[in-house]
């Protein structure tokens, strides 16, 4: 995803319309200044995750960036981060119909999509897997209170030991449950690479002093009339000098 934002600023600088044409743009009149793509920034899901593993995550924070002698924390963990949040700047003549078209840039992008899928596809299958292995943990927590063996699809007979940490397998039901809930929620905001979690606002710049028309252009007059003025005044007193020089 940041390739491709990174692609779409390359293309608004080469004016390229042969790009924007294809996106449904006016190549007559860009209506994209730049846009940005940043990570919303959760460093507990980065510990939880590396939690563990932490060598691992030592690992990576002894190979951190350094920006003016602080940590640049965000592009090293860019991948491991859910959520990104994507800006972009319009020129004036953009409308709510350019942001349906950005979103649906990136929507529609086949690579993009693939990633999608296959993301979509691990998480259902590890609903699947999760929802298998709380199935068996029931069934041992029921044979273990009835104080009986666990089946076999063979000739062989499991014993359940009285002794096995039943508050340990216990946790791991409600971990697992746990990870369902969290992956279905997932789930919900997966159906496209770009998802409005609200309503898109557009939000209009307001110029400076010299980007209003009304004080700009009398400002400029104004200033050309005055540089007039002084360059008439100062040939004339050229002049007036260079006529006493001759008389005397």
């Amino acid at each position: 995803m940041y390739s491709e934002v990174e692609l779409f600023n390359e293309k608004i600088k080469e004016k390229d319309s042969l790009f924007f044409t294809k996106i449904g743009f006016n190549i007559n009149s860009l209506e994209v200044k730049d846009m940005e793509l940043t990570p919303l920034i959760n460093l507990k899901d980065i510990v939880d995750k590396y939690e563990q593993t932490y060598r691992n995550l030592d690992g990576l924070l002894q190979n951190l960036d350094f920006e003016d002698n602080e940590i640049n924390v965000s592009e090293t963990f860019t991948t491991e981060y859910k959520y990104h949040n994507l800006e972009f700047s319009l020129l004036s003549n953009a409308n709510e119909e350019t942001i349906a078209k950005i979103i649906n840039f990136f929507n529609n992008d086949e690579l993009l999509r693939k990633v999608r899928n296959v993301g979509i596809k691990n998480m259902e299958d590890r609903i699947i897997s999760n929802e298998k292995v709380i199935s068996q943990i029931d069934t041992v927590i029921k044979l273990y209170s009835k104080n009986e063996s666990l089946s076999s699809p063979s000739d062989q007979t499991f014993v359940v030991d009285k002794n096995f940490n039943i508050h340990g397998i216990l946790n791991k039901k409600t971990e697992l449950l746990l990870d369902n809930e969290k992956i279905r929620e997932e789930l919900v905001v997966s159906d496209n690479i770009i998802v409005m979690m609200n309503e898109p606002r557009l939000l209009n710049e307001k110029p400076g002093i010299l980007g209003n028309k009304f004080i700009f252009y009398p400002f400029v007059f104004v200033l050309g009339f005055l540089l007039l003025a002084f360059a008439r005044h100062s040939y004339l007193y050229l002049k007036e000098v260079a006529y006493s020089v001759e008389s005397e």
